[in-house]
């Protein structure tokens, strides 16, 4: 019988539409079948009076947060394999809270129907995911709509042969435009705000740049795209908030 584990246990109460939209936002970042077993879930964390959910790949990296009042002083982690995790998304479809009690090596969810989901932690140590959030030098202000739209272009627009050499797509800022560019058939230039661009130009795989552009432009009109000064990686987060994130590492020249 699945049954939790004899422990102490967390338990907190989350409103269920905001535990699946925070499922949702990291979820197209979980990767399927990835040699490193750990990787293959979402880590579920209550730390520093947040619960966090991050994925990542190697590749790129999602965090989404929700503040839980109480917690403050409690750290208790787990991670949630991918089918797990999108099992418990299709389950909230109803109002109310759900109920998440976390334990070392499973968690329960308990919704307001009587379904209960028991799900078991993979073993091993998560990344340490803030760690892997690049320190913002500068960063750029963009309408959401254009910036995917743009890389849509760009992919679209690609020839076939080009997306067979690493599917790549170059970003260049200036103080008031965002250049993106694929070879030398593919070009899109939209407005940004960038009172220090970055003057390398920084490439990056088109799909992970699509899929974080969608997901931090689903939560608002406009974005931010923020770079260390040296590195090839960007972060992107809401204009007017920090989280969610989504963390691209650049493609290697």
């Amino acid at each position: 019988r699945m049954v939790s584990a004899k422990e102490q246990r967390v338990t907190i109460n989350i409103p269920t539409t905001r535990l699946s939209d925070m499922i949702e936002e990291v979820s197209d970042a979980i990767p399927v079948a990835d040699i490193r077993p750990y990787l293959n879930g979402v880590l579920v964390s209550l730390q520093d009076g947040f619960l966090y959910l991050v994925a990542t790949d190697g590749f790129r990296m999602v965090v989404t947060r929700e503040p839980i009042a109480g917690s403050e002083q409690i750290s208790k982690s787990v991670i949630l394999p991918r089918k797990t995790a999108l099992l418990a998304r299709r389950l909230m479809t109803q109002s109310g809270d759900v109920k998440l009690a976390i334990g070392t090596t499973d968690v329960t969810l308990s919704f307001v129907d009587g379904t209960v989901l028991i799900g078991k932690s993979i073993a091993g140590q998560f990344p340490a995911f803030a760690k892997a959030i690049p320190q913002t030098a500068a960063s750029a202000t963009l309408e959401s709509r254009k910036l995917c739209e743009a890389i849509g272009l760009i992919d679209a627009t690609t020839e076939a042969s080009d997306k067979k050499q690493g599917r790549a797509v170059e970003m260049k800022f200036t103080d008031s435009t965002l250049t993106l560019s694929s070879g030398e058939q593919s070009r899109c230039e939209i407005d940004a705000v960038c009172p220090s661009p970055n003057t390398q130009e920084l490439a990056f795989n088109v799909d992970f740049l699509r899929s974080a552009a969608d997901t931090i432009g689903g939560t608002g009109e406009k974005l931010r795209v923020c770079f260390p000064e040296t590195a090839n990686v960007i972060c992107i987060r809401p204009a007017e908030t920090d989280y969610p994130l989504a963390v691209v590492m650049g493609l290697r020249k």
